[in-house]
């Protein structure tokens, strides 16, 4: 699906696939790593999808703004849309998330070769603490 000889490389994929999906790809052990970040996981009630919010960072200023915005816009943790889509079937495919050929339609529709996933945490969570054992396994998984 290469353009004009160039893959297509996304990155925005970038806070999942979610926590419960990873954890089925960890170790014992790491799992027990895991553990003791309990007191920062997040069930969402609508889905039952998890994630971690431990280390969390703030984004008060947008590219380009020479000041911080008063206040942070968060994104969907309340069932709110972020995105509107025009129609239905443009919409991203729930399952992506647990079925790679769920996952490679929503890329062909979007004309991306390559997904850059990367653990399910609050950006940066994983990346902010000491365990680099477990951030490696994260990213494993």
């Amino acid at each position: 699906m290469a353009k004009n000889g160039f893959k297509i490389f996304d990155c925005d994929t970038h806070i999942g696939p979610h926590a419960d999906i990873l954890e089925g790809y960890l170790s014992e052990s790491e799992k027990r790593r895991l553990d003791s970040w309990e007191p920062w996981k997040f069930v969402d009630p609508s889905n039952g999808h998890s994630w971690y919010t431990r280390y969390t960072r703030k984004f008060l200023r947008r590219l380009g703004s020479a000041e911080p915005e008063k206040e942070q816009k968060r994104a969907s943790r309340d069932g709110e849309k972020v995105r509107k889509y025009s129609k239905e079937e443009d919409m991203p495919r729930p399952q992506a998330e647990v079925d790679p050929a769920e996952r490679i339609k929503d890329m062909d529709q979007e004309g991306v070769d390559v997904n850059l996933t990367l653990p399910s945490a609050w950006f940066g969570a994983f990346t902010a603490d000491q365990d680099v054992e477990l951030e490696a396994a994260m990213y494993r998984a």
